[in-house]
């Protein structure tokens, strides 16, 4: 906790991302903001000085009663207008003014074990913009029990780590690619590069010409020919195309012959499928190509060290043949794979 006290605030929208990204063993503490929370909204302010851990429990507050609410029993721990026992999680007190309320007879600080009777509502008659309120309440109470907490996040009310982190973290759509890359017999080095790739976010000379001006050489160093981009690299470049279509003769895989701009998506919509194993080598051909081929660009750009292409070529097959030997369930290859890479 010490740690956690010398971290500097940060301020956000949502301070309760913050403290999970912080804190992983956060069951203690949203225990704690649970059984406190209306005592921790009406009492405590945000002091001057204070830990970081503190700061963000507190900022934390008005966060957590939106994702909770009471699960009513005998009604005799939950404010009538005050806490959110409503199935849609609003507070009465929030949506009918206070006038509205003092018709009804029952005090600011009323609890709902006061419209309990049994297992049975008996609700206050007379205040025509309450009845919608009422007509709302799904469930019945139950006096032999305590009234409870439901955290929303999950269906069985139980409150997780992750179903926190899924509610307070940005959503986005999945990127296409998402399955090609990240398969379960990936190579994270080379996975991370064709995901650069699949983004066309590698420094190729077209894109650094745009930062150093037009006086920097765009020649791309694996043919001296053309001007060197994603497209060119992979694979119409003479030095890339020469291994990515030996390759592929040697898998027996075939690749239609596009630009890197169009053969990304063929190949995604071709190969994304997760869980056939099947799919793994094409995937694997792939990100090793490229993965060597950048390589490769690099050692002569800033080694003027030079590899034939067919060495390159050997060093992708067999690299991709150990990676099968040792981290793939060969097994569950098809046999005809099997015989090709000799596994």
């Amino acid at each position: 906790m010490a740690e956690m006290d010398s971290q500097p605030f940060i301020a956000s929208s949502n301070p309760f991302q913050g403290l999970l990204t912080h804190m992983a063993p956060l069951n203690a503490t949203f225990v704690l903001i649970l059984n406190e929370i209306d005592a921790l909204a009406s009492i405590i302010q945000i002091p001057n000085s204070c830990s970081w851990t503190w700061r963000q429990i507190l900022h934390a507050r008005d966060w957590c009663k939106h994702h909770i609410r009471w699960r009513i029993g005998n009604g005799e721990s939950s404010f009538l207008w005050q806490d959110n026992w409503l199935p849609s999680g609003s507070e009465i007190g929030n949506i009918i003014s206070p006038r509205q309320l003092a018709l009804t007879g029952l005090s600011w600080n009323a609890k709902v074990a006061e419209i309990v009777r049994g297992r049975a509502w008996q609700f206050p008659t007379g205040v025509p913009s309450l009845d919608t309120v009422w007509q709302s309440i799904d469930y019945l109470p139950n006096y032999n029990q305590d009234d409870t907490f439901f955290w929303k996040g999950t269906s069985s009310g139980m409150y997780t780590i992750q179903s926190a982190w899924e509610i307070t973290r940005p959503h986005h759509n999945t990127c296409l690619a998402h399955d090609f890359n990240w398969h379960v017999g990936h190579i994270p080095r080379q996975a991370f590069m064709l995901w650069l790739t699949f983004n066309q976010r590698l420094q190729t000379l077209d894109r650094v010409q745009r930062f150093m001006g037009p006086s920097a050489s765009t020649t791309c160093v694996l043919c001296g020919g053309v001007e060197e981009s994603h497209d060119h690299l992979f694979f119409l470049c003479r030095f890339s195309s020469k291994i990515w279509k030996s390759l592929n003769t040697r898998a027996r895989i075939h690749w239609p012959n596009l630009p890197w701009s169009r053969l990304k998506f063929w190949a995604i919509g071709r190969y994304r499928n997760k869980r056939k194993t099947k799919f793994i080598i094409p995937k694997l051909l792939l990100a090793s190509a490229i993965y060597h081929i950048w390589y490769e660009r690099n050692r002569r750009s800033f080694n003027n060290q030079f590899t034939p292409a067919k060495t390159v070529e050997e060093d992708i097959f067999q690299l991709i043949r150990a990676h099968l030997i040792n981290g793939v369930k060969v097994d569950e290859l098809p046999p005809a794979q099997r015989l090709i890479w000799e596994v």
